[in-house]
């Protein structure tokens, strides 16, 4: 009998210990990366890019190049695109085509910085929730079983950054979402300040973090987010400085040069010729200093016009500023940009007639 409640005990111990720790297991978090502007970092240093293109861990935080930005593209559906301020793409040297058809090719991929071209480069990624906030592992778009890291599990200057294989044999329907090993585990770091979007209705600004509720933001509002300490915002609002729980918020796509949001378009779409460009209903703010100001001041209008082809296709002529009381003289459609100190912020259609 004892021999028997031994080998027993020995039994469970060796079945508990071949079911999946906690730390590595598949799991149910369902956070999805904001679009906007971040610093990636994996074990306390940071994704940057080396002369050749490569990443690599460097840590450029006291460095007057400072460390690499990433604005993140969302396409829905769990489709991202990582882009650099030079208009480069967090990439890999081989085609989504020839990756379908070869996944061994990734193993040891090296991850670049590449331009946007299909018929080259894989540009597209899955990002998975570690934490339900700011932690993902990133996967090449469709292939969940290889993983960005870093490579030899190291978080020194110059490791390389890669693709390995890490397949999670603990994925489900009812947990879906893959884990990774600390070393592909990627903290998505808002470059501040910024404008974010408070997720919930009746969410609490404090006079301090944990302290008195002074008032409440309705789903929607933005708020100008100076500083994020682990799950509290620092927040500029009517001239004065909050906090604000940060999982509440999220990243706006920023125009990079200030918080500026576009409340509303003009309301003049269609115009007869003889009559005048009209920006009214425009109303563009900045809300530097959690003050709204109007900017419409600061705004540029680029008319360009629509040029019908025989197949009923059209393309775009060259951009030409025009301002508001710019008297049209001939039919044509065109596309409006509004510009914001060089960055388009939306554009809109206006058609004149006879």
């Amino acid at each position: 009998m004892k021999k028997k409640i031994i080998c027993s005990v020995l039994l469970i111990s060796i079945l508990l210990n071949l079911l999946p720790s906690m730390g590595y297991a598949a799991t149910k978090n369902s956070a999805k990366p904001s679009a906007g502007w971040y610093y990636l970092r994996i074990m306390w240093n940071y994704l940057n890019v080396d002369k050749n293109g490569n990443l690599e861990l460097r840590n450029k935080s006291n460095t007057k190049e400072g460390n690499t930005k990433f604005r993140i593209h969302d396409y829905g559906n769990g489709d991202y695109e990582f882009e650099l301020e030079d208009g480069r793409y967090l990439g890999l040297e081989i085609t989504q085509e020839e990756m379908a058809k070869h996944p061994d090719k990734l193993k040891g991929l090296r991850v670049k910085a590449v331009k946007k071209d299909p018929k080259k480069y894989m540009t597209t990624w899955n990002a998975y929730s570690e934490n339900d906030y700011d932690l993902f592992n990133i996967r090449p778009r469709m292939n969940k079983d290889y993983v960005v890291n870093a490579s030899g599990e190291k978080k020194d200057d110059g490791t390389a950054i890669i693709v390995w294989k890490h397949a999670d044999p603990w994925i489900c329907a009812a947990y879906p979402t893959p884990d990774a090993p600390h070393h592909a585990e990627i903290r998505f770091i808002p470059v501040l300040p910024a404008v974010f979007s408070v997720k919930y209705n009746k969410t609490p600004y404090r006079d301090k973090p944990e302290g008195k509720v002074l008032g409440e933001f309705g789903s929607g509002e933005k708020v100008w987010v100076t500083k994020i300490d682990g799950n509290w915002a620092t927040i500029q609002y009517k001239g004065k400085e909050y906090y604000m729980w940060a999982p509440k918020l999220a990243t706006v796509n920023p125009t990079v040069v200030a918080p500026i949001i576009l409340k509303s378009m003009p309301s003049k779409c269609d115009y007869k010729i003889g009559e005048t460009f009209d920006i009214k209903g425009l109303n563009v703010v900045d809300i530097t200093g959690g003050k709204e100001t109007n900017a419409n001041n600061d705004i540029k209008f680029y008319m360009r016009e629509a040029v019908y082809l025989k197949d009923n296709s059209y393309t775009l002529k060259d951009p030409v500023e025009i301002k508001p009381g710019y008297k049209f003289n001939k039919k044509v459609e065109a596309s409006i940009e509004i510009n914001y100190k060089g960055v388009a912020l939306q554009s809109y259609w206006i058609e004149i007639t006879k």
